[in-house]
């Protein structure tokens, strides 16, 4: 492995880490989200593109990632919701793909955006009535307390907006 990816490496895990544990409902370390996120399986030896899931297959592994997170977090005394998992794992993933100069690889192109108040807010104004009602009800749930069919709705809502560009393109509504 070379020096820059395991900078690269050491950068997402904080990056993700950090971004995950903004909300007061799910606080931790950021050792114990780097902790999460390897026995997930996200380790240096299984990060180059080949490893992600197809297109097809990303939503199935995506929650099988949640869940593992979830229930890492919970060995660690962490009550972390599938939103707070999620939040984890994509910025994770944009830190290492989106970000690391990979987004035009045809497997990247499926990964999530990370869901926060931030985006639901932005993703509000933007919308038709249809979609709008979906992300004032999501919103009102809060990000960091999304049930698996919380952050699901999320995701195929967002996607129904960005398709056919991929899905992470969202996040250029994003405004801190």
């Amino acid at each position: 492995m070379s020096v820059t990816f395991k900078i690269q490496q050491r950068f997402a895990g904080w990056a993700a880490a950090t971004g995950a544990s903004a909300s007061p409902i799910c606080r931790f370390k950021v050792t114990d989200g780097i902790a999460i996120l390897e026995s997930v399986g996200f380790t240096k030896d299984n990060l180059s593109t080949s490893s992600l899931p197809s297109p097809k297959n990303f939503n199935v592994k995506h929650r099988t990632w949640r869940n593992a997170a979830v229930l890492a977090a919970k060995k660690r005394r962490i009550k972390m919701s599938h939103g707070v998992a999620a939040k984890l794992i994509n910025l994770y993933l944009k830190s290492i793909y989106i970000c690391g100069g990979r987004s035009n690889h045809p497997k990247v192109a499926a990964l999530h955006p990370p869901i926060d108040s931030i985006l639901l807010r932005e993703l509000i104004k933007i919308s038709d009535k249809k979609h709008k009602q979906i992300f004032v009800k999501l919103s009102k749930t809060r990000w960091s307390k999304f049930t698996s069919a919380d952050y699901e709705l999320a995701i195929s809502t967002v996607r129904s907006l960005t398709h056919p560009k991929p899905i992470w393109t969202v996040e250029s509504l994003w405004k801190p």
